[in-house]
Order: structure tokens, then C-alpha cells, then sequence
């Protein structure tokens, strides 16, 4: 994993130096964003592609682990042809070698191998741990940002424009723009800078410039030990206000010049968060120059046409060449043992090997790599009697023959621990016959599945005799594990269940449904139920009698001359087992008049919207409140008691949306009384919401009513707080001798200083 983050992080490191070296001072911004766009992911894929062997510049390949300098003579046992019986997956022949001449002085450095690998385990643990907690704090970093920005989104005042959602701000916090939400505080702005603000931010999120800056920031995440990759961030940042700026003077028909003082205007010092696109930006000067810049010539296109070889240099002289298969030629003979050498049993795939001895059986683990890729499979277990004997004492060697191919172990157990090196090679008559099959064989990990499952000819027979004819290697293995048999495809293919695959039979056994649980299903009102369905309910606990009890709930609500079917769609009876739903409950919601959808259920559970909760509901007069209706009210913490207290202060029967402003906006019954006590009484539900987004309070009204105005009309408040004319500014105006018992007078006196 290491070298691969490594390699990743040279990468991004190459093809940041490439833009600045090269395109950085390109007017080509539209370009510059996808090429800085699509090196990001190609940094990291690039280094998982195998290229061919002749492209490949490395002289040096991966040095076997042990180098064998003496011929070693082992006699391999030949296995007899197995039977057409299902293979147990943990069970294995395999007999002991007989060393017919001492172990070669380089297999006696094996422990020192061993042992320098293990003790550089510590470092590298460390290293793994570190890398890990830095994962770990930025993604969380990067979680929080997102949680936040969408809580602003959706918590704040906001205005519908088209497509884009404007949120309205408090404080001096700079204008952004995350995916199509723009924030911004109006008050801080005249009309003019106010709008060319909203053009320049409907820019970033009409071409979604948020998408760039996450992908670059779950780089970050990756990548946060590469200081080159902080900086491609910035880099890819710097051209998005770049591309902006030409988008807003050239397709929007406004003045460069008055766009730039604009830009100068705009000045916080609270910035937004890194995930969003900022309006105001440290590199001002820049944008302003790159604004007057001279546009690039065509002919300076050959720039962006190096990227291509010099990505393919980079693979040819880094990356792992695609390697062939070196299956050997296994001629099986009909009894005695078939002597090879160590010199020739060189492997098609080599590794180490960890074992560990639980009283009768071996529980080993194999550490494999596949064209400089770490591989690991975990959880073989072997029966100790499968061996004559094991290396206890010194260096040996011991074999695992199967029909797919054999393993040669090599190594010493202390105590109930033992490791070691093994190479793995596979039979080409197994190939053969898995070709002749339709076995469809993409890679090597599929072959070692075969192997280590001990996958017989005869059980691929029964499959492909039973219909299965396009299966894969891994399918293969996969089924094999989980003992899929004759029987089962008979009982499966019987049951009606037509055209059934070998994903299908997976998902049935790994999920451990039987014939008893599926008839049991189809019985209770499922007849033509699906596996995928099956699959559904037998992973949410779905039982026969859970089913039927619902069904009954559903039934008993019914009224008379209802013809339509009490049995629920299969996915609402997985999320209602799912959040744990009675039939108590759905009878209740049934009897309210609400058949819930799956998602509808799972929102109402998770909300707690409750029998009692609708019924209340209806006490105060709010009938047949539609489902999205009920959960909005919900989700808004709008309770019975809430809007009885409204009713209290006067407010009676208000509509379902006004209730959820109302909540949004923080208008309680004493907020309510308390303009009823400075003599407005019954205001408009629409007005009180706009007195509280205006922060008009009655302490300001009182203010005025102080200086001797009295009877104000609500409205002309808005007037006021608009255009600034506060008592303290009426107070300072009669101070001058500007005195009026007009507030009309007071609006204009300030409008023309304005």
C-alpha cells in the first residue's frame, strides 16, 4: 500500500510541476480545468494499470525470496482420481516430502529472511498507524465541513432563484457557493455589487465547480502527508476563479472595469469553509491580471498534447508489466510418485505463508503478490492429519496437491506458530478442461480460489451439467465454498424460480435460506416471490408469522366493499421489520388513512410519528394532513402543543406550511404577545414572519412610539428598517432642529443622504 500512496503522490506531484510550469499562465481556463481535473483520478488509477512486457522499461523484476543454488530433489505423492462427491473446503490431501538430499545452504537463511521481515513489522506498523490517524482526522474534517455547509443551506433564510438556492447570512462572512447554493449576507452589499456577487457564484454552481473542489479534497484525505497535493488544491482552485471571472465579463455583458472594483469591495475576514467556491479570494491580484491578459494563442495547444507520454513514460518505466501464466505440464500417471526438483517447480505465484496450530487443524493465512500488488487470503484451514509430519525442528518442506494445481510450502513451525515462504503453480490439463467448460479465467486470483478451495473436475461437471455454462473462476470457487449442490439446484430450479445464476445461488446460501424458509414465504401470500426478494427478507429476520400478522393488521382495517389485497409489497415488509414495526402500528396508520410506501414507512419510524401524534394532529383540526406533509411537521418539531399555543394567542387554523415557517423562523406565542402588548394585535401570519426575518422587535416599535408617534402602521416599520431610520437617528435629527411628527419626513431625509 505504501509504495502504491507513494507513487500516487509522485504523480500528483509531476502534474501539478506540469501546470505550473506550463499551463498556469494559459488562457485556456476551461481546458486547464479538466486537464487539472483528470490527472486527479488518473494519478491514482495509473499505477494499478499492467502495461506489456515490451513496453516495460525495468531491468531488475522481483528477486524470488530464496534463491535455490543447489538442486533440491521432493517426491510428490499423485492423488487418484476423486470422487463425484461435494468437497469439504477445509479439507486437503497432502502428504509430507522426502528430502532426498540435504536442504540447500540458501534455504538455511530462510529464519534470517524471516526474521529481518518481521522486525521491520514494528516501523512499518507505526508508519500504517500514523498514515491511518491522518486519514482519519482529515475525512473527518472533510465530514464536518459538508454537515455544516448543508446545515446553513437548510437552516438559514433562503430565496428560490430558478435553479439556484440563495441563503441568507448574518455576519461578515465572505459569499460562496457549494453545489447550487449560494450564501451570502445581503445587508453588507449595494444593489449593484450584490448582484454581480450572485453572477459570479451562479457560475461556479452552474458548472459545478463544487464537484472539483470535493474530489480535490478527498485527495487531501488520501494524500494529506504530500504537501503537493495542499497545493494542487489551490492551483485547481485559482483556475475555477479564473474561469469564473472570464464567464462573468464575457458571456454577461458586464464592465471588466466595474466587476473588478467589485472584486475589491468584497473584502471579510471570516472566509468560508474550504469545500465551497470563495467570492473573495487571496489571489485578487492575480484574477485582476489574468482578467487584462492577452488570450493564448491556438498555437500554444501542443502544450496540453505532452500529457499523454508523459503519463505513458511514467508507466512504462514504474509500472508493474503484465506477466503470462507459467503453467506447467502435469502429466498424471496412474500410480507412483512423480520426483521434481525444486529447480523446476519455479511457481506461477510465490508468497509467504503464517500458520497457526488450534489442536487438529491449521489455520493458515497466505500473504500473495500478483504483479507487485500485495494479495491476502486469510482463513485456510487444513486438518493436521493431512500431514505425515511438519517441520518442527528445521526447515522442510511440505506439499498441498489439488486438481487445480499444487502449493510447495517451505518453512518451520515453533511451536504451535509456523511461517515460511510457498510457491503455487497450476495444472494445465485443470486449465484446459476449465476452458473447455466455459470457465471464464480473468486473472490469477481466480486460478489461486481453485486452487486453495480445492475445486474438483467433477463438481464443475455437475454445475455446467445442470446448466450453469458461462461461470467464472471466482463463481466457481465461491459456490464451491458455500457447498452449493445438486440438490439445491434441483430444489431452486422446481421451485419455479426460472433462469437462475450463480450470483443467485450464492446469495441463497451465504444468507442461509432452505427450501422450509422459502416455502414458508411463498405460503404466506408470496407465490411468485423472486430471489432478490428472498434475499431481502431473510437478511431483515422476516419471518412467515411476521408476515401474516401484518397482513391481518392490514385486513382487519379494511373497510367494507374494499376489494384491494392486504398483502404488502415485499419492500414494505422488509423496512417495517427493519425499524422493528408491529402490526399494531401499521393497523394504526391503516386505520388513519395513510398506506405508506417503503421510504414513507422508514421516515415515519424514524421520525416517531405515532398513532397518538396524528390523532392529536385532528383534535386541533389538521384532517387528512398528506403523508410528505405530516413527516415535514415532524422533522420540524412542530408538536400538538406548539400549535395549541398559537391557538392561545389567537391563531387559529394555520395553514400546514405556515406552521413550518412559523417553526423555521423561531415565531413562538410569546413572541406573538409580545406585539400584543405594545397594542398590535392579530397581525398577519405572512407579516409576523417578515417582522422576524427584518429583526424588527417591539423594543424597536416601542422607540418610536416613545418619541411620540403613535398608531404606526405594521407595514411602514419595513419602511423604516430598510432605508435605516431608527428612533436613535429620529432623536439626533430633532437634536439638529429637524423636527416632525411625519416619520414619512424622516424616510426622505434619509434617502436622499443615501
Amino acid at each position: 500500500m505504501i509504495p502504491y500512496l507513494l507513487y500516487v503522490a509522485l504523480l500528483i506531484t509531476i502534474c501539478l510541476l506540469f501546470y505550473k510550469l506550463l499551463l498556469q499562465r494559459e488562457t485556456f481556463y476551461r481546458l486547464n480545468r479538466w486537464v487539472i481535473l483528470i490527472c486527479l483520478p488518473l494519478s491514482f488509477l495509473l499505477p494499478l494499470v499492467h502495461i506489456p512486457q515490451q513496453w516495460s522499461l525495468s531491468v531488475m523484476h522481483r528477486n524470488d525470496i530464496i534463491s535455490a543454488k543447489n538442486v533440491q530433489h521432493v517426491v510428490v505423492p499423485v492423488v487418484p482420481p476423486a470422487k463425484k462427491t461435494p468437497v469439504n473446503p477445509v479439507k486437503t490431501e497432502a502428504k509430507q516430502i522426502i528430502a532426498q538430499k540435504p536442504i540447500s545452504p540458501a534455504s538455511v537463511n530462510l529464519s534470517n529472511t524471516i526474521s529481518s521481515y518481521l522486525s521491520a513489522l514494528p516501523v512499518a506498523l507505526w508508519l500504517f498507524v500514523i498514515y491511518i490517524t491522518g486519514v482519519v482526522i482529515f475525512g473527518l474534517n472533510l465530514v464536518i465541513q459538508l454537515i455544516y455547509t448543508l446545515y446553513q443551506a437548510y437552516a438559514q433564510p433562503v430565496i428560490i432563484d430558478g435553479p439556484y438556492r440563495i441563503v441568507e447570512l448574518n455576519g461578515d462572512k465572505v459569499p460562496c457557493s457549494f453545489l447550487n447554493n449560494i450564501f451570502i449576507n445581503p445587508e453588507k452589499y449595494d444593489w449593484d455589487t450584490y448582484n454581480q456577487i450572485l453572477l459570479h457564484e451562479k457560475v461556479h454552481a452552474r458548472q459545478l465547480h463544487s464537484i472539483d473542489i470535493l474530489l480535490a479534497e478527498l485527495a487531501i484525505v488520501v494524500l494529506w502527508f504530500n504537501p503537493f497535493a495542499w497545493w494542487y488544491r489551490i492551483e485547481m482552485e485559482n483556475n475555477l476563479e479564473y474561469l469564473t471571472d472570464e464567464a462573468v465579463t464575457s458571456k454577461n455583458n458586464v464592465d471588466t472595469s466595474a466587476y473588478q472594483l467589485s472584486l475589491l469591495k468584497v473584502s471579510t475576514p471570516h472566509l468560508s469553509l474550504r469545500i465551497s467556491t470563495n467570492y473573495n479570494q487571496s489571489i485578487l491580484k492575480k484574477r485582476i491580471l489574468m482578467m487584462s491578459a492577452k488570450k493564448s494563442n491556438l498555437h500554444t495547444l501542443w502544450k496540453y498534447f505532452l500529457l499523454a507520454p508523459l503519463f505513458t513514460g511514467f508507466a512504462c518505466a514504474l509500472n508493474q508489466p503484465a506477466t503470462g501464466k507459467n503453467l506447467i505440464n502435469n502429466n498424471n500417471a496412474a500410480s507412483g510418485d512423480v520426483a521434481i526438483t525444486d529447480s523446476l517447480f519455479k511457481g506461477d505465484i510465490e508468497g509467504f505463508w503464517y500458520a497457526n496450530k488450534e489442536g487438529d487443524v491449521l489455520n493458515m493465512d497466505m500473504k500473495i503478490v500478483i504483479k507487485k500488488q500485495d494479495w491476502s487470503y486469510n482463513g485456510f484451514v487444513f486438518p493436521v492429519s493431512a500431514f505425515s509430519s511438519l517441520p518442527l525442528t528445521k526447515q522442510g518442506n511440505f506439499v498441498v496437491k489439488r486438481q487445480a494445481g499444487t502449493i510447495l510450502f517451505n518453512g518451520k513451525f515453533e511451536g504451535n506458530q509456523g511461517l515460511g515462504r510457498f510457491k503455487m503453480k497450476f495444472d494445465e490439463t485443470y486449465i484446459n478442461h476449465l476452458k473447455q467448460a466455459g470457465i471464464t479465467i480473468k486473472d490469477e486470483d481466480g486460478l489461486i480460489g481453485l486452487v486453495v478451495n480445492d475445486v474438483k473436475e467433477d463438481y464443475i461437471k455437475l454445475l455446467t451439467d445442470n446448466g450453469f455454462k458461462q461461470l467464472t473462476a471466482n463463481q466457481l470457487s465461491t459456490l464451491n465454498f458455500f457447498k452449493v449442490s445438486a440438490a439445491d439446484i434441483r430444489f431452486w430450479g422446481h421451485a419455479g424460480f426460472k433462469d437462475l445464476t450463480a450470483k443467485d445461488l450464492q446469495r441463497i446460501k451465504s444468507a442461509n435460506i432452505d427450501s422450509s424458509y422459502a416455502i414458508a414465504i411463498r405460503n404466506a401470500g408470496y407465490p411468485n416471490i423472486t430471489i432478490e426478494e428472498l434475499y431481502r427478507l431473510k437478511a431483515d429476520s422476516v419471518t412467515a408469522d411476521y408476515i401474516r400478522g401484518i397482513t391481518r393488521a392490514k385486513q382487519a382495517s379494511k373497510i367494507p366493499g374494499d376489494t384491494t389485497s392486504a398483502i404488502l409489497p415485499v419492500s414494505v415488509i422488509s423496512t417495517a421489520k427493519y425499524m422493528h414495526i408491529d402490526s399494531t402500528y401499521m393497523r394504526a396508520m391503516t386505520d388513519a388513512g395513510y398506506n405508506l410506501t417503503a421510504s414513507q414507512l422508514h421516515s415515519f419510524k424514524s421520525f416517531d410519528i405515532t398513532p397518538d401524534y396524528i390523532t392529536q394532529l385532528q383534535n386541533l383540526g389538521y384532517y387528512n394532513i398528506p403523508a410528505t406533509s405530516l413527516l415535514s411537521l415532524k422533522m420540524s418539531k412542530i408538536t400538538p402543543e406548539y400549535i395549541k399555543s398559537l391557538y392561545d394567542a389567537g391563531y387559529t387554523k394555520i395553514p400546514l406550511n405556515s406552521l413550518t415557517v412559523f417553526k423555521v423562523r423561531g415565531i413562538t406565542a410569546d413572541y406573538i404577545k409580545t406585539f400584543n402588548t405594545i397594542g398590535y394585535i392579530n397581525i398577519e401570519p405572512a407579516t409576523l414572519v417578515e417582522l422576524k426575518v427584518k429583526g424588527i422587535t417591539p423594543g424597536f416599535i416601542k422607540g418610536f412610539t416613545e418619541l411620540g408617534f403613535s398608531n404606526i402602521p405594521i407595514k411602514q416599520f419595513f419602511t423604516l428598517k430598510n432605508t435605516g431610520v431608527t428612533p436613535n437617528y429620529v432623536a439626533s435629527m430633532r437634536q439638529k432642529g429637524l423636527n416632525s411628527k411625519d416619520l414619512q419626513k424622516y424616510i426622505d431625509l434619509k434617502n436622499s443622504f443615501n
